[in-house]
C-alpha cells in the first residue's frame, strides 16, 4: 500500500514538473508554449481538433516547445512519447491519438501515435503526413502548416475507417484524382461512342457492296470454287508495368515501441 502511494506521488510530481517547465496541460488539443500562434489561430485549431475527436473518437494534439529543456538527454521522439503517456493524452480505453511535437531551438519535429493511431498512421502514413506540413514550417508558416496537418489527419482517419489506411501498398490519391478520373471516363465514353458509330456506318457500306457482288456472281460474272474462311488463332501480347518501389519499403505496417506507440521525426 505504501509502495503504491509512493508511486502515485512520484507520478504526480513528474506531471507537475512537466506542466511547470513546458506549460503542458492534459487533454488540451493545442499547447503553444513557443508562442507561434495568435489567439484566433489557437482557437481555430483547437475547435477543429474538438470536431475530429467528436467525429472519429480520436485525439489530435499539437505541442510547441522553445527547446528540450526538462527532458534531459532524450531525443524528440522520446520526449513525444513521455509527454503523451505521462499527460494522459488520447481518447477511450486504448488512448487513441496522434501528437505532433515541435522544438524550435533545433527546428525538430516528432509524430507519436498510440492506440488506434498505430492503425490509422502507419510508418509510410507518417512519412506522407509530414510531407503535407513541412513545406510550410520551412517558411515559418506555422498556422498554415498546422492546418494542413489537421486536414490531412482527417483525410487519413476517414480512409482508415473504411479499411484503407494509407500505407506502402495503398498510397493516397493525388490531388483532384477523382475529378480527373471522371473526366477520363467521360472522354473514353465519347471516344467509344464515336468508334461504334464509325463501325456501324462502315458495316452498312460493306453490306451494300456485298449485295452488288452477289448479283455479279449470280449473273455468271465470277465463279467461286470455294467459299470458306478458316479461323486459326488469335495472338495477344500483354505488357506489364514494373511495380513501384518505395525507398525503405519494408512491406508496410507500423513499427511500435516497447511502450506500445509509434513515432517518426525529423527537422524543418
Amino acid at each position: 500500500m505504501r509502495k503504491r502511494g509512493f508511486i502515485l506521488w512520484i507520478s504526480l510530481l513528474l506531471m507537475l514538473t512537466l506542466w511547470a517547465v513546458a506549460g503542458i496541460r492534459p487533454n488540451e488539443y493545442v499547447t503553444d508554449t513557443a508562442g507561434l500562434l495568435s489567439r484566433e489561430e489557437l482557437d481555430a485549431l483547437s475547435e477543429h481538433a474538438a470536431r475530429l475527436e467528436e467525429n472519429y473518437h480520436f485525439g489530435i494534439y499539437i505541442i510547441t516547445l522553445d527547446d528540450m529543456t526538462g527532458y534531459g538527454d532524450d531525443d524528440i521522439e522520446d520526449a513525444a512519447e513521455r509527454i503523451y503517456l505521462d499527460n494522459a493524452l488520447g481518447v477511450g480505453e486504448d488512448r487513441s491519438g496522434l501528437l505532433l511535437l515541435l522544438s524550435m531551438k533545433d527546428r525538430s519535429w516528432a509524430l507519436y501515435a498510440f492506440g488506434y493511431g498505430n492503425t490509422a498512421f502507419t510508418d509510410y502514413g507518417k512519412e506522407y503526413l509530414s510531407g503535407r506540413f513541412l513545406d510550410d514550417f520551412r517558411e515559418d508558416s506555422w498556422y498554415d502548416g498546422l492546418t494542413d496537418f489537421q486536414k490531412t489527419c482527417e483525410e487519413m482517419l476517414e480512409s482508415a475507417q473504411k479499411g484503407e489506411a494509407v500505407d506502402v501498398n495503398r498510397p493516397p490519391d493525388p490531388p483532384h484524382a477523382r475529378v480527373y478520373g471522371i473526366l477520363v471516363c467521360v472522354l473514353l465514353g465519347v471516344l467509344i461512342a464515336a468508334l461504334i458509330t464509325f463501325l456501324l456506318k462502315r458495316q452498312l457500306r460493306s453490306v451494300a457492296k456485298g449485295t452488288q457482288a452477289e448479283a455479279f456472281v449470280s449473273a455468271g460474272g465470277l465463279e467461286l470454287s470455294r467459299r470458306q474462311d478458316q479461323y486459326t488463332h488469335t495472338t495477344q501480347t500483354r505488357i506489364y508495368d514494373p511495380p513501384v518501389k518505395h525507398d525503405g519499403d519494408s512491406g508496410g505496417g507500423t513499427t511500435t515501441t516497447s511502450r506500445g506507440g509509434s513515432s517518426a521525426s525529423g527537422h524543418f
